[in-house]
C-alpha cells in the first residue's frame, strides 16, 4: 500500500514525559550546524516507546518554520510514487517557499528498520541528494549503519511511573480497579506508551473482571469472550491445537532428530507447544497468520504469581543462523505485550551478537537452538 500523505501524523492528545527529548531535538535542528550531513538525527528505542510520537510532536509544534516530508517506511511504495515527485511538490508549496530563508526541508524516515537496511539506505541517500533537504531524521528500533554523529543519536528511555499513570488515566477508566490493581497495571505497561495503548484497547472490549485476569497473567482465559481482541494487538488466542499425530512424530524424532527439518512450519510450532506442555506449561497456540512474534503463549503458575512466556517458533534450514536483529524484535514484542519472558525456539543456530543479547537480558530472553530442541525431544515423556 502506498503512503497517502506526507505530513507528520497527529500528536497524541496527551503527550507526556518527553520534555527533555523535545528540548534535545530543538537544539539539534539548526540549519547552520556545519555541513548538511552533520545535522542528520537518529532516534532509536524499543517498540512502542514513542519514537514516532516524539518526532511528530516536535514537527507539529514547529510547523511554521520547519517544512517536513514524512515517509512512513513500512507503507512506502516507490513503485507508485518517487521521492523526487514528493519533494518537487513540497518545494512548489507556497508555505515551504516562504520558509526556505530559515530552514530547508526536513525528511523523516519513520520506522526505517521495518524495510531492511538496503532499502532504507536507498531512501536515505535519495533524500540526501536533494539540495533543498537540510536534515534527515530517522526513527528505528535498532541502529542502522549510517555515519550519523554520536551527539546526534538519541535512544528513548521508558516513561516514569507518574507519567504512565497520567497516560493511563487519559485512556482507561480505573474506577473499577483498586489501588493494588492500578499499580499492577502501571507495572504491566512498564513505562512503554505503546503498551498503554494496547491496554486501553483491551479495556474497551473486556469486562472489569476479565481485565483483572489479564493483569494477573491469565491472558489465555479471556480470548473467547471478545473475538475482536486481536484487533487491539494483543492477539486473539485459541485453544491448544496439539495434533494427536505429534506423539508419532516425537517418537520418530527421538530416533532420527534430523527429520525435524522435514516438518512444515506450523507442525514445528505445534511440536514446540507440545514439548512445553510436557514441561508443565499451560500452552496456547495463537492464530496461524500474523501472530506478531508470538506463536505460543506458555504460562507457568508459581506460588508468587503467573509467568507468561511469549514463544516464537521458527523452523529454518539446518545451515541457517539467526542474527541479533530478530532477537531485538523478540525483545520488543516482550515489552509491548507486558509478558514476563520471551523465547525463540528454532532449528537454526544463533550468531555471537544474538547470544550476547541473550546474556544481557538473561532474565527476559531464552534462545533455544536445534541442539536444545532435540534435547527437549529426548526428554519428552520423562
Amino acid at each position: 500500500m502506498a503512503q497517502k500523505g506526507f505530513d507528520p501524523p497527529n500528536t497524541p492528545a496527551l503527550f507526556v514525559g518527553r520534555e527533555d527529548d523535545l528540548a534535545w531535538l530543538e537544539r539539534h535542528t539548526d540549519p547552520g550546524r556545519g555541513s548538511r550531513f552533520d545535522s542528520d538525527i537518529l532516534i532509536t528505542g524499543e517498540s512502542g516507546i514513542g519514537k514516532t510520537a516524539l518526532v511528530a510532536a516536535f514537527l507539529n509544534r514547529n510547523r511554521e518554520k520547519i517544512p517536513a516530508v514524512w515517509i512512513d517506511c513500512a507503507s512506502w511504495d516507490s513503485g507508485q510514487l518517487s521521492l523526487r515527485s514528493v519533494f518537487d511538490q513540497r518545494e512548489r508549496d507556497a508555505e515551504v517557499r516562504r520558509s526556505r530563508r530559515s530552514f530547508g526541508l526536513t525528511v523523516v524516515l519513520d520506522g526505517a528498520d521495518e524495510i531492511g537496511e538496503r532499502r532504507m539506505l536507498d531512501l536515505y541517500f535519495e533524500a540526501r541528494n536533494r539540495k533543498r533537504v537540510s536534515q534527515v531524521i530517522i526513527t528505528s528500533r535498532s541502529e542502522p549503519e549510517l555515519a550519523i554523529r554520536e551527539e546526534n543519536r538519541r535512544r528513548l528511555s521508558r516513561l516514569e511511573p507518574r507519567e504512565v499513570e497520567r497516560l493511563i488515566n487519559s485512556r482507561i477508566s480505573l474506577s473499577d480497579l483498586d489501588d493494588k490493581e492500578t499499580l499492577r497495571l502501571i507495572g504491566t505497561v512498564g513505562g512503554v506508551p505503546g503498551a498503554v495503548q494496547i491496554m486501553a484497547g483491551m479495556a474497551r472490549v473486556l469486562s472489569s473482571e476479565q481485565l483483572r485476569r489479564v493483569l494477573s497473567g491469565e491472558i489465555y482465559d479471556v480470548a473467547d469472550a471478545k473475538p475482536n481482541l486481536s484487533a487491539n494487538k494483543i492477539g486473539r488466542v485459541i485453544k491448544p491445537l496439539i495434533v494427536a499425530d505429534n506423539e508419532r512424530i516425537l517418537r520418530g524424532l527421538k530416533k532420527k532428530p534430523k527429520d525435524i527439518f522435514k516438518l512444515e512450519p506450523r507442525q514445528f510450532e505445534e511440536l514446540v507447544a507440545d514439548l512445553l506442555q510436557d514441561m508443565g506449561y499451560e500452552v496456547t497456540l495463537t492464530q496461524q497468520t500474523r501472530d506478531g512474534g508470538k506463536d505460543i503463549l506458555a504460562v507457568q503458575k508459581t506460588p508468587i504469581g503467573n509467568i507468561l512466556c511469549l514463544v516464537d517458533a521458527k523452523r529454518y534450514k539446518e545451515s541457517a543462523k539467526i542474527g541479533v536483529g530478530m532477537v531485538r524484535t523478540l525483545l520488543g514484542t516482550l515489552v509491548t505485550h507486558g509478558a514476563t519472558k520471551a523465547m525463540l525456539a528454532t532449528t537454526a543456530t544463533y550468531s555471537k551478537d544474538a547470544r550476547k543479547m541473550e546474556e544481557k537480558h538473561e532474565y527476559q530472553l531464552n534462545l533455544a537452538d536445534y541442539a536444545k530442541v532435540v534435547e527437549w525431544v529426548h526428554k519428552y515423556g520423562e
